[in-house]
């Protein structure tokens, strides 16, 4: 098993045919969590949110089914180019991030009926998308691009990408490295392994 290549970075692009579902919702459940603010006790007229100095960033938690040698040999090798070489890679958010309308004759410029994307983050330049032209990620080639500009009603690719239709899948990339310093692998049976994963958000540092 290879990881793909997006730019200079890996693509975590690991999907067994077992784990496709519904793409309104996520297939594995990465959870976000932002480091500038969090709830503390006070009196009700006092505030009662305290701000961190510093970037805000994003941490990504969830888990990673393994079902065989190979594929943790490969996680173990992406985690140790990660750890030891100081490199990032691409996370695709795992959910139908832009519900796909139409598409001008520029192929770039795409009208999206809903949006399931994190509205904080749509003034971003760095903005980078996999998208699967018949919404199948076992199948389909993936075909990466960068956003040149988004709203809540269109977004823009930075180079022209023909066959989009309503099945097109479209999903946020982020520009993670792995949070924590260990690799736990959890057996599920002879063969098959569960591993915790928690991932954060390099937002200014994303590839432009």
């Amino acid at each position: 098993m290879s990881w793909p290549i997006y730019g200079s970075n890996y693509v975590m692009l690991y999907i067994p045919v077992s784990t496709v579902q519904d793409f309104c919702i996520p297939v594995r459940p990465w959870t976000r969590s932002l480091n500038d603010q969090a709830s503390v006790l006070g009196q009700s007229f006092q505030d009662k949110t305290k701000y961190s100095i510093g970037q805000p960033f994003v941490i990504y938690t969830g888990n990673l089914h393994c079902f065989n040698s190979e594929e943790r040999n490969s996680l173990w090798d992406l985690w140790k180019i990660c750890k030891q070489d100081g490199q990032f890679i691409w996370l695709p958010s795992w959910r139908r991030d832009y519900v796909f309308s139409s598409v001008a004759v520029d192929n770039k410029t795409v009208t999206i009926e809903e949006s399931y994307h994190d509205l904080y983050t749509t003034s971003l330049t760095s903005r980078h998308v996999v998208i699967f032209l018949n919404g199948n990620p076992t199948t389909d080639t993936p075909n990466y691009r960068r956003l040149t500009n988004l709203t809540s009603t269109q977004l823009v690719l930075d180079t022209a990408l023909s066959g989009m239709t309503g099945a097109t899948l479209i999903m946020n990339l982020y520009y993670v490295n792995f949070f924590s310093d260990t690799l736990e692998f959890r057996s599920h049976g002879n063969t098959d392994s569960k591993t915790p994963l928690k991932f954060i958000e390099d937002q200014r540092n994303t590839p432009t």
